[in-house]
């Protein structure tokens, strides 16, 4: 019966290792506050992997204020830009701004170019979003 238990224990911690290093899914989801040239936000960046690679990644930053939300749409299309000229391939970004909030979302290329400095695959790159004061699910 002892052996048995311990079975059922061994397996049980094996299938929650399994969901906590798999993410239980398909996406990673890293959020942070943040301080950066006078602007105070909160960012939400969502990762979303296919067979251990990202596919797609939407950031959205909630700005203290209107015009610092604008402030931030115009750096990002100004980044976007340049990193499309450097790119063989069109880049394909959308980057929207409702009052305080501004979103980004990437596919294709790009998701390549932003996960690339983050890492490999999956556990690299919450690795290092955590390294970098993100909470990362």
């Amino acid at each position: 019966m002892k052996k048995f238990l311990k079975g059922l224990v061994l397996v049980g911690l094996m299938l929650v290792m399994l969901f906590a290093l798999t993410g239980c899914g398909n996406k990673l989801v890293a959020t942070k506050e943040e301080e950066e040239d006078g602007m105070k936000y909160k960012e939400r960046t969502e990762f979303t992997f296919k067979k251990d690679e990202v596919t797609k990644i939407k950031i959205t930053y909630k700005m203290e204020n209107a015009d610092d939300a604008k402030k931030m749409e115009s750096t990002m299309h100004a980044a976007f830009a340049m990193m499309d000229s450097f790119s063989d391939e069109d880049v394909d970004y959308e980057i929207t701004r409702k009052g305080k909030k501004v979103t980004m979302k990437v596919e294709g290329e790009a998701t390549k170019l932003i996960s690339e400095s983050l890492g490999d695959n999956k556990e690299e790159i919450k690795e290092s979003l955590e390294e970098q004061d993100y909470k990362v699910k």
